[in-house]
């Protein structure tokens, strides 16, 4: 028995990948899977496939989830025509043992019907991995039936499309997490491309979830910043509420850094953070803390890798009564939490002045400040430890540079410098300073 995934959807459309019996494969955009997918949505490492003579088994490693035919698993034995979706990324796996010849009217928009967005085919620089085949497979399988998580969005009327949500043409997933969705899409009336995020609909009509949505829409919208992404419309389509973004071409700071085989060059790295601190600075003069600045959430935008903040999910308004979180709840990511957001307290802008610092740091030593078996171990570490100083793992750091960070990460607010637009104009002068 032979098997083989096809891509059907996704920026690899058109790939496909040998599945020989006896081995396992891991499928991610990792630089160190075997089946390695060019999709900024699909987990590092998604999901691990085990072909054995018994059967070939799909194993989820994501927290962002694998589908069978639209089914969330945690494991499960594949059989011919299933439907396989990571991101945005839509695989078909086939028993060669039973489709034997190739037509390449297999990845048709007939068979895909609405299951599929069409997407771009594999651009220059995409390498395939050693494994792939040439061929498409040859019989259309049956119809897939609509994706019922997508039942929100009115039936596509072009065959590029998913749906439709108000004037908006959903094109394609990019991502998603554990309460929303985020689409390409193309504005119909402007014509221009939009990212629209919608709650998914099993959360819809939570109203704490509901006003967690409207206070970042708010929030984003109020900014004024090139460096904070645009809000173009906030609107409801059958009852789930929905977002309308500017479009950005690029890629976040963590990809980056996945892909990086050593530190980026000095000068880039001010710049990041410079312009990481203006966006903060610009949230800062509204009453907004960000309260999750990490890499994951810094897009570099094409073509020159500009700073785009991004994700205001977990943003405390200047207005207490706009509060959701209490005293004692830990809100962040841990490797970039600030210490008294580890200890559950009342924040200030001046936590997004150490996350902003512990990326820093990330960045010119290539290590984390605080490292430990689990995010229990990470939080307990940046409480109570001082992290080794920069110039001790990077010694070509500026000291002015370690002596920034160090302020930034200080264990007491009072500490820190007083806001990021001071940050700002110092990274100006010290940039300035840097050889070209």
């Amino acid at each position: 028995m032979t098997a083989k995934l096809i891509v059907v959807g996704g920026p690899d459309k058109g790939r496909a990948f040998n599945l020989r019996i006896g081995e396992s494969f891991a499928v991610g955009r990792g630089l160190n899977t075997q089946t390695r997918l060019n999709d900024p949505t699909v987990s590092r490492l998604h999901c691990e496939i085990v072909a054995a003579e018994s059967g070939i088994v799909i194993h989820n490693r994501s927290s962002n989830g694998t589908f069978i035919n639209n089914v969330p698993v945690t494991q499960h034995k594949l059989s011919h025509g299933d439907l396989i979706r990571m991101g945005g990324t839509h695989l078909r796996f086939l028993l060669t043992s039973v489709e034997n010849t190739w037509d390449e009217n297999f990845i048709s928009d007939e068979t895909l019907e609405a299951t599929v967005p069409v997407q771009q085919p594999l651009r220059p620089g995409m390498l395939p991995s050693s494994n792939v085949v040439s061929q498409p497979p040859t019989k259309p399988l049956p119809q897939m039936p609509r994706q019922p998580e997508y039942a929100f969005l009115k039936p596509p009327l072009e065959p590029d499309e998913l749906g439709r949500i108000a004037h908006y043409r959903i094109l394609q997933l990019l991502g998603e997490g554990g309460m929303g969705m985020v689409f390409k899409a193309e504005d119909s009336l402007l014509q221009r491309l939009a990212a629209i995020k919608v709650i998914k609909p099993e959360h819809a009509n939570d109203q704490e979830s509901r006003q967690r949505f409207l206070r970042e829409a708010r929030a984003m919208a109020s900014i004024k910043s090139d460096h904070v992404v645009t809000v173009y419309q906030l609107g409801l389509e059958n009852e789930v509420p929905f977002l309308a973004m500017e479009f950005l071409e690029g890629e976040t700071l963590q990809k980056r850094l996945d892909e990086a085989k050593e530190l980026l060059p000095l000068r880039e790295i001010v710049r990041v953070i410079r312009e990481t601190a203006a966006a903060l600075a610009a949230a800062h003069d509204r009453g907004l803390v960000h309260r999750d600045i990490k890499p994951d959430n810094l897009w570099l935008e094409k073509p020159h890798g500009r700073v785009k903040l991004l994700d205001f999910g977990l943003v405390r308004p200047p207005k207490p009564a706009d509060w959701f979180t209490k005293p004692g709840w830990v809100i962040g990511t841990p490797d970039y939490m600030s210490p008294e957001q580890a200890r559950g307290e009342m924040v200030d802008f001046r936590c997004d002045l150490y996350s902003l610092g512990a990326i820093f740091y990330r960045l010119c030593t290539g290590r984390m400040p605080f490292t430990g078996p689990d995010a229990l171990s990470v939080l307990g570490a940046l409480v109570k430890d001082e992290p080794v100083p920069v110039r001790t793992y990077n010694p070509d750091i500026p000291v002015p540079i370690a002596d920034l960070i160090a302020r930034l990460m200080a264990k007491s607010p009072d500490k820190r410098p007083p806001s990021a637009r001071v940050v700002q104009e110092q990274l100006w002068l010290l940039e300035k300073k840097l050889p070209n």
